[in-house]
């Protein structure tokens, strides 16, 4: 190692040496591309919602980073935050802002591409879901997350400083129901450091509160269709939300979807970098009645999965409703209302009138994966019963 090296070295000439191999390794003390200079990075869980759970645990054993994106879980090269004991987990514990830290450690200075999420495995109940008025059942954890989740996302450390890396892992995209009373994990998390990161908040009116109101953050693909970013529920006292933190600089709609109401749209939400975006409170929609669309997706497996996407006029995109197909059958169902949108554009000032889109009521396209395939579906006259399978 050139730190020994240097150590040993007494002479002018021999410290001549060392300083000019230092500065064909790149300078500033890196040694094989690692600095030898020390950071902190402290790594904490939060939440999206889960849908129809009581309780969605996971025990983390530990978190891994590295700096290739490419790196097997043998190579060398690994930096460990373990837990001892491994700790379990409920994750919705942890919506609406709320952190669970998960350790901290000193790390060298310089770019890290991969993390690694490890699990316990071989306890039955390790990880573990509560369907909502039932009983504590096992989540099956598929083999191939033995050597942990694994999450590409790039962050730098710096000498000195603290980077605070956040794992949002979304529960309700994460469950897929088998047979026989069942429950499979296909993990969908997001990492994020705070030092990117925004804050978003407001609050809804007591009855979507009442009514199981999930609040998502969503932007656009390349394709123009919509992707949530991250998702919470308000709570059920103040009816108060954040989501935080979300990655800053760009501008997102807020789409507010409660059983029994119209879906309630906030467009061009901005945000900036450790900055925090009120938007107030949401305007309570009417009450809709709510069209149940259900079918199976064909072949079947653990990636497949529905979803009804309603186009506003104007723009842009929205997710309304996302379900897992059941793993053994395919089945999936969505509940989406039949009245129009109440759609409204941000400003600093306060929300202006929510507006129905009434050129988009009970019109939208279902998007089934795997990969994708579209089928548009107008409930608009009143059907409130949809059939609708996919065979890729």
């Amino acid at each position: 190692m050139l730190i020994s090296l240097h150590s040993t070295l007494r002479s002018r000439g021999a410290a001549l040496v060392a300083a000019l191999l230092l500065a064909a390794c790149g300078g500033g003390g890196e040694i094989n591309g690692t600095s030898s200079r020390s950071g902190t990075l402290n790594v904490s869980l939060t939440d999206a919602p889960a849908c129809g759970f009581d309780a969605v645990n996971v025990t983390v054993q530990r978190v891994r980073v590295h700096p290739s994106e490419t790196a097997e879980d043998t190579a060398s090269g690994w930096i460990d935050i373990r837990l001892n004991p491994a700790r379990k987990i409920n994750l919705l514990n942890l919506r609406n802002g709320v952190r669970d830290t998960l350790g901290q450690t000193s790390i060298p200075e310089g770019r890290y591409n991969q993390i690694r999420l490890v699990l316990q495995s071989g306890s039955v109940l390790a990880n573990s879901v509560v369907p909502s008025g039932g009983r504590e059942t096992a989540l099956d954890t598929p083999s191939a997350l033995q050597s942990g989740i694994k999450l590409i996302h790039n962050f730098t450390v710096l000498a000195g400083q603290t980077v605070d890396l956040v794992l949002d892992f979304d529960a309700c995209r994460s469950i897929v129901t088998a047979n026989a009373g069942r429950y499979l994990l296909k993990p969908v998390v997001r990492a994020l450091t705070t030092a990117n990161g925004a804050t978003i908040s407001g609050s809804v009116p007591t009855a979507l509160t009442v009514a199981g109101a999930t609040l998502s953050l969503q932007t656009l693909d390349s394709n123009g269709r919509p992707v949530v970013v991250t998702a919470t529920t308000p709570d059920a006292g103040s009816g108060t939300f954040q989501f935080a933190p979300v990655p800053a600089g760009g501008n997102y709609t807020l789409v507010a979807a409660a059983p029994g109401y119209s879906t309630v749209v906030v467009r061009n939400v901005p945000t900036s970098a450790g900055g925090t975006t009120a938007v107030g409170t949401l305007q309570q929609p009417p009450v809709s009645v709510m069209s149940q669309i259900s079918g199976r997706i064909f072949p079947v497996g653990n990636d497949a999965a529905a979803r009804a996407i309603q186009f506003l006029t104007g723009g842009p995109a929205i997710e309304v409703a996302y379900a897992n197909a059941q793993f053994s059958t395919g089945q999936y169902a969505l509940s989406v209302p039949i009245n129009p949108p109440l759609v409204t554009t941000y400003t600093a000032s306060g929300l202006p009138l929510f507006v129905g889109d009434t050129l988009v009521a009970g019109l939208y396209t279902l998007q089934a994966s795997t990969p994708t395939q579209n089928a548009e579906v107008d409930i608009s006259v009143g059907t409130q019963d949809v059939i609708q399978d996919f065979t890729f």
